[in-house]
């Protein structure tokens, strides 16, 4: 089985395709539905979050939030992303 990798299109806010130097948003081309990106999405946070230690340190602190920051930025549904970011 082959696999290309392709720069995919996202979404503006007047609904065209911007270049994929854009911030991304809505994928047109999302390799998966929005319900299993999502519960996929839910198992992984979950799992992290119950792998946090009780007391964690501040350099995983910061960590931890750059993370929630950098996967709001990037995640393709754009209402997920938003709440991710809150």
């Amino acid at each position: 089985m082959s696999m290309t990798t392709q720069t995919p299109a996202v979404a503006t806010s007047s609904g065209g395709a911007a270049s994929a130097s854009a911030t991304p948003r809505e994928y047109f081309d999302c390799p998966v539905e929005r319900d299993v990106l999502g519960k996929h999405s839910w198992t992984l946070l979950h799992t992290m979050a119950a792998t946090i230690p009780d007391k964690p340190t501040r350099q995983e602190q910061q960590e931890l939030t750059q993370f929630m920051k950098t996967l709001s930025k990037f995640y393709p549904c754009s209402w997920c992303a938003d709440e991710l970011a809150n």
